[in-house]
This record gives structure tokens, sequence and C-alpha cells, in this order.
């Protein structure tokens, strides 16, 4: 049996939570057993329950800004997904991060081959419809951007150039 880890940035709002229930569901139909790592909050929401239902563990710890937390509990569990992604990562046939702002801030501290990042917004969502991502996310030969639309890679390719990454498009949505 694989295993899949799933990263996910609870405060991104939308359609990101669906489709990281999606691809917990699709693994499981696979016999790939994942794991659902959701960074930047504590509080239970609604798929937690879902999650547990399906036997999928989720997670929930932050990979940043750890010097704010003030409970022990946390701070160790901080550090110890840190350290995991970091140096332990190869328990997990692959890891997948939802939301290239995710990505974005934590792609430096996955050290796995297999590393695919979803990318779940347009630019159109944000102001003067600049994308925030460092252009360092476009170069990495060992990333894999995942679209879920076909105006997401032209996008990209408009604003910051040559690709260097793997580009897959994956229809998410079929009319």
């Amino acid at each position: 049996m694989a295993n899949v880890l799933i990263i996910h940035q609870c405060l991104v709002m939308g359609g990101a939570e669906k489709l990281v229930y999606e691809l917990a569901k699709f693994a499981l139909e696979n016999n790939i057993k994942p794991t659902v790592l959701v960074t930047g909050g504590y509080s239970e929401e609604y798929y937690d329950g879902i999650f547990r239902k399906m036997n999928v563990p989720a997670i929930r710890t932050r990979l940043n800004n750890i010097s704010t937390l003030r409970h022990p509990k946390k701070i160790v569990k901080a550090i110890f997904w840190r350290l995991r992604l970091k140096y332990f990562s190869s328990k997990f046939d692959s890891v997948h991060v939802v939301g290239l702002y995710t990505a974005d801030e934590i792609k430096n501290l996955i050290n796995h081959k297999k590393k695919y990042f979803w990318h779940v917004v347009n630019s159109i969502q944000y102001p003067d419809r600049k994308l925030p991502f460092s252009s360092e996310l476009f170069k990495g030969k060992d990333y894999t951007i995942i679209f879920i639309d076909e105006y997401q890679s032209q996008e990209i390719e408009e604003q910051y150039g040559e690709i260097g990454s793997k580009m897959i498009n994956f229809k998410l949505f079929i009319n």
C-alpha cells in the first residue's frame, strides 16, 4: 500500500477543501493511504469529521511562525512535522500541496523527490491580476505544478516567463 501526504492551509477558503477531500477519496479508492496535514489553524472544521469517518488522519499544526506558539504540545507537534518533512518524508510516496500560496511558503521545508503543487486560483482574484508567488516556485526541477483549468498555465507563463517545473493540466470540472 502506497502512502501520500496532502498538505493544505486552512486559511485558504473556497474549493480547495473539496479538492483535498477528492484527493483523499481517490487515494483510498486506489489502495493509497493518505494523510492530510492542515497548516495554519487548530480549530476543527467541516471536513475533519468526514476524514475521521474515512479513517484518514487529518493533522492540524503550523509549519511557520512556530515561535509565536505558546502551548507546549503545539510547539512539539509543529517541530515534529517540520523535521518530518525535511528529513523523514520518504515514508510518503509523494507529497501534494494544495494551493500555490502554501507551496510557496513551505517549498523549502519539503525534502522529497515527488512534490506536486496544486494551483487552485486564477489571477483575477488578486489586485492588478498579479499572482503573489515567488518565481522560484516555477523554476524547481523537482516540482510538478498541477493546473485545474487551462487558463492557469497561461497566466503563470505570462507573468513568470519560462517555467522550469513540470506542468500538468488536470481538468477538475467536466462539463
